[in-house]
């Protein structure tokens, strides 16, 4: 079984997991099992590079709801604005829901009602970006010239949108194919060393969202 896109936390997920059935999982890590990663660090970095090179110093991160995701990405941010001797506020982190635009709409809102609101901000993934997007249009604000924003999963959707969004787009047939690697190999050798999570990197796509600022 490949587990790839569900509710780990559900029960019969989990009775699964913890199965002797052999089994990869995708951007989740359980202990025993194989499983395959974005390279959800090195894409963080790869889109913090490409604001920074544009001027951008006070850069908000919505990010998503606890898990091995969301840890890596909330430790390339924290360890690049270090990096470069920036401090972002507290009010400029939000923890949203991932795909929801729901949420990304009310976390927009609260970061452009900031005295001082962010550059530019990093949201949660790009169909999550959909709610970001209305709250500054709402707000009477336009993008890039008056906010900039990146997004997260290289949706080829939202590529097909103007201004054509920013963003990091997963490798999925990489790690589709890894993983299928894992799970034959798995099946055929059941008892062979586990390996360690593989990481995928993606690709920064450069779009129409990032304002330079002089």
């Amino acid at each position: 079984v490949c587990l790839m896109c569900v509710d780990f936390e559900n029960q019969e997920v989990r009775e699964m997991a913890q199965s002797s059935v052999p089994l990869v999982t995708i951007d989740h890590e359980v202990p025993g099992k194989d499983c395959i990663f974005s390279d959800n660090k090195s894409g963080m970095r790869d889109l913090l590079a490409h604001v920074l090179e544009r001027g951008h110093r006070r850069i908000a991160f919505l990010h998503g709801t606890p898990s091995k995701v969301t840890d890596q990405r909330l430790a390339a941010f924290y360890e690049v604005m270090e990096e470069q001797n920036l401090w972002q506020p507290p009010e400029y982190i939000f923890e949203t829901y991932y795909q929801n635009t729901e949420t990304e709409y009310v976390a927009m809102q609260k970061l452009l009602a900031l005295p001082e609101r962010p550059t530019c901000v990093l949201l949660t993934d790009d169909y999550s970006a959909l709610g970001g997007i209305d709250a500054i249009a709402q707000a009477g604000l336009r993008i890039p010239e008056d906010i900039s924003i990146v997004g997260y999963d290289g949706n080829t959707l939202l590529q097909k949108t103007r201004p054509r969004l920013t963003t990091l787009r997963q490798d999925g047939e990489e790690m589709g194919k890894r993983a299928a690697i894992r799970l034959i190999s798995r099946i055929e050798k059941p008892d062979t060393e586990l390996l360690p999570p593989d990481h995928v990197r993606g690709k920064l796509l450069v779009g129409e969202t990032v304002a330079r600022i002089e």
